[in-house]
């Protein structure tokens, strides 16, 4: 590999030592929302607008919204995100959201 070519990609092991730890932080979490209603889980939606808008930013909500979906999705769909489905997520959300 070039050293041009190293350069170029020294920056990928922090990316996904970040998106590591996003998943890490989700898995963290992940008990705390199973024993909410769905009613409860559904109103962590609005509490998290209402913290983005006062400020927050998407970065620190993700791994609660992060959590919240991978619990509705279970209840729902009967399937749980993989923690790459995680990482995936997250890096989408970087690289879609405003910064």
């Amino acid at each position: 590999m070039s050293v041009f070519n190293k350069l170029m990609r020294a920056g990928e092991g922090k990316i996904l030592r970040k998106l590591h730890r996003i998943a890490d932080q989700v898995n963290s979490i992940e008990e705390d929302f199973v024993n909410l209603s769905d009613a409860e889980l559904r109103a962590l939606t609005d509490e998290y607008k209402q913290r983005y808008a006062d400020g927050e930013s998407l970065d620190d909500l993700m791994p609660e919204a992060f959590a919240t979906v991978r619990e509705a999705a279970k209840r729902v769909l009967g399937q749980r995100h993989y923690d790459v489905q995680l990482m995936g997520g997250a890096a989408s959300t970087w690289a879609t959201s405003p910064r």
